[in-house]
Parts: structure tokens; sequence; C-alpha cells
């Protein structure tokens, strides 16, 4: 039996990003890829969103973002290396701050 793909599967990215979007994907967190997030008072994309009951879940991976922004985790391509469960482990907690996600 093969697994189903989803509209965000077919996207290549670095491989950190392909890295990452495994281990989501494994963890059952449920994400967007190449999200624009929109605040009050700013638009920016972002490289993976975890659509939360009380906002929304930023997460960008390589550069640093040049402004802070509220609600958006920040990971290196080595720490995704090193240890992507560790950055899913960070996404669940910084999601759950967000009241848990809006499909649980």
């Amino acid at each position: 039996m093969t697994e189903a793909w989803e509209i965000n599967d077919p996207f290549l990215g670095p491989r950190e990003h392909d890295l990452l979007w495994r281990a989501l994907k494994e963890a059952r967190l449920q994400a967007e890829r190449h999200y624009i997030i929109h605040e009050e008072n700013a638009v920016y994309r972002v490289d993976f969103a975890v659509i939360c009951r009380e906002g929304t879940l930023g997460i960008i991976c390589g550069e640093p973002p040049r402004v802070a922004r509220p609600h958006l985790l920040y990971f290196t391509p080595a720490q995704i290396d090193a240890a992507p469960q560790k950055c899913v482990e960070a996404i669940r907690a910084a999601a759950a701050q967000l009241g848990g996600m809006e499909h649980d």
C-alpha cells in the first residue's frame, strides 16, 4: 500500500527542509510549507506553518529572521540534521502554547 500524497509533498527544498517535513509527517503534525503569515502590521513568508487554535506558528529553517516575530521558531540546518525529533518536540510545545493544533 502506498502512502497518500498531500499538496505539500511535491515541494522540493533544501535538504534540511525535507528532513523536517518528513519528521513533522512522522509525528503526525499538520503543517503547511512555504506559508505566508499575515499579522496586524506585517506580512512575511515562513518555511513551515502550524495552524493553531490561537494563532499561526511560523517555522524558519536556515538564515535567522531579520526581525523578531511572535510565534516564530528558528532552526539552523545543523540543528535539523543532528536532531529533527528535537525540532519537532519544540514545535509541538510551541503549538501547545497557542492552544494546540487547530485540527486536533
